[in-house]
């Protein structure tokens, strides 16, 4: 029998509640986690993304061949008094031991002196990080691969990634990513260094790091998997920060990316924020306080420019 707090329709409070029943037995099998989400009217888009939101949230792990697994229940302070409780179990069956949690995005915020008694992770562990920032790491990875570039032909849909300026208001300039053909004289570099990206389908581009040396040839260097952080990177070691737009709307405060979130800061963003469907995942509402200090932290690091208006 399924938990009451899964009565309700709430997609991901529905499959927690089902991940939570079957993890019982152990390791979890995909089709039996479709079968009975179909069977309670869960559609097939649904269900893969709750389970790739879910291991975004580190609640479950893949463990390969369709088989995923709950992880240990634990808290993750985000501050000095607040904490993210990470767990399987359905929001409202954690009520029951932790009176004061709630949900935040799809995260659950809970007072540290509620959790006390829990195994405790680090932030930095949790997000699967280290201390140092993203400017430094992608400064340390284009040092290191650079002299590795390779002569290439030229793909004739070449573009490379660049930075606008646009006033927002008045005396307020913001910095956004764009794409430029690669011999545009705004094409920015580091170390003679530039990010490319040329089209493999009509939806997908493919994106790595090289150079135009002097004498015209095109220089092609490693694929760049992580393309949207990269960007924040790149844009943070050449002092020209992509700037996130933040204001207050009531309890809220609203936050417009440039940019679709890398899976690191989509981490945070899914836990403690509400997206705006509409906006295709550049823009998100932050209603705990709590959590703000920690969100703003993020940003920093991942060499961002926070600009408050409105």
């Amino acid at each position: 029998m399924l938990p009451h707090a899964i009565s309700s329709f709430d997609p991901i409070e529905l499959v927690r509640g089902v991940l939570a029943l079957l993890s019982h037995n152990g390791d979890i099998h995909s089709r039996r986690i479709q079968e009975i989400l179909s069977n309670l009217g869960v559609v097939s888009d649904v269900q893969v993304s709750s389970l790739r939101e879910l291991r975004l949230l580190k609640e479950i792990e893949g463990l390969g061949y369709g088989y995923w697994v709950a992880t240990p229940t634990r808290s993750v302070p985000i501050n000095d008094h607040f904490s993210l409780l990470v767990s399987i179990a359905p929001t409202d069956e954690l009520k029951r031991h932790f009176p004061s949690i709630v949900r935040a995005g799809i995260g659950r915020i809970v007072p540290t002196s509620e959790v006390l008694n829990l195994p405790t992770q680090s932030i930095l562990s949790w997000r699967g990080l280290d201390e140092r920032s993203n400017a430094d790491l992608t400064r340390e990875f284009i040092e290191h691969n650079k002299e590795n570039f390779k002569s290439s032909i030229m793909p004739l849909n070449l573009e490379a990634f660049s930075i606008k300026e646009t006033s927002l208001k008045e005396h307020t300039v913001i910095q956004e990513p764009t794409w430029l053909s690669y011999n545009d004289s705004r094409v920015l570099s580091y170390a003679k260094v530039s990010l490319f990206r040329t089209k493999v389908t009509k939806k997908y581009y493919r994106y790595f790091i090289g150079q135009i040396d002097h004498n015209g040839n095109f220089l092609e260097g490693v694929p760049i998997l992580d393309y949207r952080g990269f960007q924040f990177g790149f844009s943070a070691i050449l002092e020209k920060p992509l700037s996130v737009l933040v204001r207050r709307s009531g309890n809220a405060i609203v936050i417009t990316l440039p940019l679709f979130p890398s899976d690191s800061l989509k981490q945070i963003l899914t836990s403690m924020c509400k997206i705006d469907e509409d906006r295709y995942g550049f823009v998100w509402f932050c209603s705990n306080v709590e959590c703000w200090e920690l969100i703003s932290s993020v940003f920093k690091k991942i060499g961002c420019e926070i600009i408050n208006y409105g």
